[in-house]
């Protein structure tokens, strides 16, 4: 299977600018109907069995539905399709310059379930798009160990048909994109079905999307369309939107839901934006719903915070339990000299972030709320640790279920004048109710006494 590394209708994203005169541009719907045909299927050899009962290959030109055991018919733009070469393990080469889309599809003949998703079987597989969840619930894996390069990734999407879409991809190896990673989007001006997305980072898994990502996507619709989208990072998962261009943001336009659900790992993000910052979108007033959940992880953000802080129509939740979220300094170069300039805390981002967009302190407009969950950090000598070194403009807020803190670390990078890699930072976490964090701090004051004395 290995052999699929170069072969295997891998298409450089440069081939997608320049297509030969005879290349066109290949929707492939995926299928997972082989006729029961285990035999290349690696758990099966290693003695496992198959819990779907049938192969689950993405990249299995047999398993493509339109195409008939990779002799497509028609033609695109005037230009008539050439046909795939099928080998006996039923993987296929694809006609070059052509541009491929491949589509994990709900309809009644893409079998994929949460326990039998169709999952990768190329090391390293380059295409124009990849999709997940159009007309109806589909799943998909990008599997341990596995790359895939793309100019758009979308899950949970609605391009037409009348079917609500609903996609979740699970994503436990590499995902590069260089277009778009939306979860939720609608395309289809003329469609109001609703399209429901989940991208889940597992163990190992990382995606690097290097320009745009958005969480509840209403692209070119006219109306409100209530589409979802979840991005939930599990623990050791990573995700990376660092492009100053665009912001990382969530819950993008009118009638939409966004949701970051952090349950461990890490985000590493520019700018996060909570909620569209413009007044009308697509045509209707805002109106999105905004949850940030760090439930566990980090949070690094290394630009700003945005967010149209009077909308009132916006739903923000923001909830910390175990995570944490990091904000670095920003350069200011007085008097226009990079070499006269320092590292400035972001304190009005802080503030913004928690009191303007989500109500901490009570104020802001719209439903904002922020809530401490089981009882927040758990442990004392992290407390202790984060108490400690971001001591700088302490603050602290008590909201529902305990007291959020966040100070600053003025050189975590390294000393304030150096403008590369120098700098600090300020942290944002959550400790239990007042009682149970005096109680807390009053075991570490007694321990920290019981040592002095034991010297």
């Amino acid at each position: 299977m290995q052999t699929l590394l170069k072969t295997f209708i891998v298409v450089s994203l440069a081939a997608f600018a320049t297509m030969s005169l005879h290349g066109a541009t290949r929707y492939i719907n995926w299928t997972g109907n082989n006729n029961n045909d285990n035999t290349n299927d690696p758990a099966l050899a290693a003695g496992n069995s198959d819990p779907a009962g049938v192969a689950t290959y993405l990249y299995q030109a047999s398993n493509w539905a339109s195409y008939g055991n990779g002799t497509p018919s028609g033609s695109s733009n005037g230009v008539s399709f050439v046909p795939y070469v099928i080998d006996s393990a039923g993987n296929g080469t694809a006609a070059t310059g052509d541009v491929i889309q491949l589509r994990v599809r709900g309809d009644s003949n893409l079998t994929t379930t949460a326990i039998a998703p169709a999952i990768s079987n190329a090391a390293d597989w380059s295409a124009d798009a990849f999709t997940v969840g159009d007309r109806g619930t589909a799943f998909a894996k990008l599997d341990s160990g596995h790359t895939m390069n793309l100019r758009n990734a979308a899950v949970g999407i609605i391009t037409g048909g009348n079917t609500a879409g609903d996609g979740t991809f699970y994503i436990d190896g590499t995902l590069n994109t260089s277009g778009n990673f939306y979860v939720g989007q609608t395309t289809n001006s003329s469609s109001t079905r609703v399209a429901t997305g989940e991208a889940i980072i597992g163990n190992g898994g990382t995606v690097n999307a290097s320009t745009n990502a958005q969480l509840g996507v209403t692209s070119i619709n006219t109306t409100n369309v209530a589409n979802s989208g979840t991005l939930t990072n599990q623990t050791g998962g990573v995700f990376n939107h660092l492009t100053s261009n665009n912001g990382f943001v969530i819950g993008k336009s009118a009638g939409t839901t966004g949701t970051l659900n952090m349950q461990g790992g890490t985000a590493n993000i520019y700018s996060l934006t909570s909620g569209d910052n413009t007044s009308v979108s697509n045509g209707g007033a805002l109106g999105q719903t905004v949850n940030i959940k760090m439930i566990a992880g980090e949070l690094n953000i290394t630009g700003w915070i945005n967010g149209k802080t009077d909308d009132s129509t916006v739903t923000r939740t923001l909830e910390f339990d175990e995570g944490i979220i990091y904000l670095k300094d920003k350069w200011n170069a007085t008097g226009g000299s990079e070499e006269t300039g320092q590292w400035q805390g972001n304190a009005g981002q802080i503030t913004k972030l928690l009191n303007d967009l989500y109500g901490a302190d009570g104020s802001g407009t719209g439903t904002l709320t922020t809530i401490v969950s089981n009882g927040g950090l758990s442990d004392t000598s992290l407390i202790a640790s984060l108490t400690d070194n971001y001591s700088q403009n302490q603050q602290s807020i008590e909201v529902s279920g305990g007291t959020i803190w966040y100070g600053r670390d003025s050189d975590y990078f390294g000393a304030v004048d150096q403008e590369i890699g120098g700098g600090g930072r300020y942290a944002i976490w959550a400790v239990p109710e007042p009682s149970s964090y005096s109680l807390i701090a009053g075991i570490l004051a007694m321990t920290a006494i019981m040592l002095r004395r034991r010297l």
